[in-house]
This record gives structure tokens, sequence and C-alpha cells, in this order.
């Protein structure tokens, strides 16, 4: 429970989002001459995972190294069981006023089907249009394979064990690195996350003595 006059979205001391949106971040790594993008193509379409720790990439031996992102348990054909998730259904809305709400995000913690109502351009002001707004109410759901989208580990005894063994599976593949909500089943917000990826490349790929981002 959080009780305070601080209507910023987070209560970090110093806090951001890139300049011209995330969007535009993710366009612009993905911009790289070395990168090629298939969208609608699951992990599982184009990467084998064989007995003796090697991998195949779209139906050839791969040497290089993956860098996974999504759903363990998927990668590895539910071999230990479903892990378990909460899914949130996203519902955008437009509307003619300058401003909705008094903060960024607004939560509804009773009697309400959606948990919270953000509005963008309390967030992003630079970008923000005038006399228009746009809200997203997020209304929570369990997660259904091949119905919706895995947003949250559920945190049970059971399914950490579950992950556990998905986790040593993973082991075996010396050029396979997790990272990121899904492949390692922990939470992320968005710092962290990429806080996260640069510790990993860091660790990775990066020269031992380079401690910079």
């Amino acid at each position: 429970v959080y009780i305070g006059r601080d209507h910023r979205y987070f209560q970090d001391r110093f806090q951001g989002v890139p300049s011209a949106g995330y969007t535009q971040l993710f366009k612009n790594m993905l911009a790289g001459k070395g990168i090629h993008l298939m969208l609608n193509t699951a992990a599982q379409d184009i990467l084998t995972l064989h007995d003796d720790g090697t991998i195949d990439a779209i139906g050839a031996p791969f040497s290089g190294t993956v860098i996974y992102t999504g759903m363990l348990d998927e990668l590895f054909g539910y071999v230990h069981g479903e892990l378990p998730y909460r899914s949130v259904r996203m519902d955008f809305q437009t509307m003619k006023v300058d401003r909705y709400q008094h903060a960024a995000t607004t939560n509804y913690p009773c009697n309400y089907d959606f948990t919270r109502i953000t509005e963008f351009k309390q967030i992003h002001p630079c970008t923000a249009a005038q006399g228009v707004t746009t809200l997203l109410r997020e209304y929570p759901q369990a997660y259904e394979r091949g119905k919706n989208t895995a947003y949250y580990p559920i945190f049970t005894d059971e399914a950490k064990k579950a992950y556990d063994a998905y986790a040593e599976d993973a082991k075996k593949y010396k050029t396979l690195l997790l990272v990121g909500r899904l492949a390692e089943y922990r939470y992320y917000d968005m710092d962290d996350a990429v806080r996260r990826a640069l510790d990993l490349y860091r660790e990775a790929f990066a020269p031992a003595e380079d401690t910079t981002y």
C-alpha cells in the first residue's frame, strides 16, 4: 500500500521515458544492418534444440548465440507442464478532452472490472496534442494459451519447481541465453528489463574489465 501525494507513475527519484517514445526506440534498434526481422514467427518454427546440446536455426546447425526472451515452457514443448501466468485485456479509448484524470495512472481496486486507467499524455507530455487524450483501461484475466498474451508470472511453489526444471534443461545448451520476464519467469519493470539486458550483454560479450554502458 502506498500513500502519498506523488502523482507520478513511479516514486523513484529519477524517472524517464525515451525522448521519441518506445516505438521509435525499437525501430532504431531494429534498423541495424545485422538484424533480419521475422514477424509472426514462433521460436519453435525456426529453432530445434537437440538432446546433445546443439541447436539448429532455420533447418541448419547454428553455432552462434541464441538470446531467448519468450516463454521457456513453450520452447521445451511443455514437457514439465505449463507455467501459470496472468494476462490483461487492454482497451484503448481516445477522447476529445484535454485531460481525463489527475494522474498518469489511477488505480481502481474495488467494484470495477478494470484495475487501472493510464493516460499517456501525462507520461510523455512532449508529444501530447491539445484537446484530445488517449486512455488505456486494463482488465485482468487468466492466461489461456493461444487465446491471449502472458504478462505476469504467477509465483507459486509448484510454478517455481516447474520453471527450475526448464531452467535446468536450458543449461544443456551453452549458446542459449535467457533474459526477460517470460524466459526468466520473473517480474521486471522496464528499467529493470533494460538493466538486465545490459548486464547480460556485459557478462556474455563485453570484456571483463568493461563495466560501462
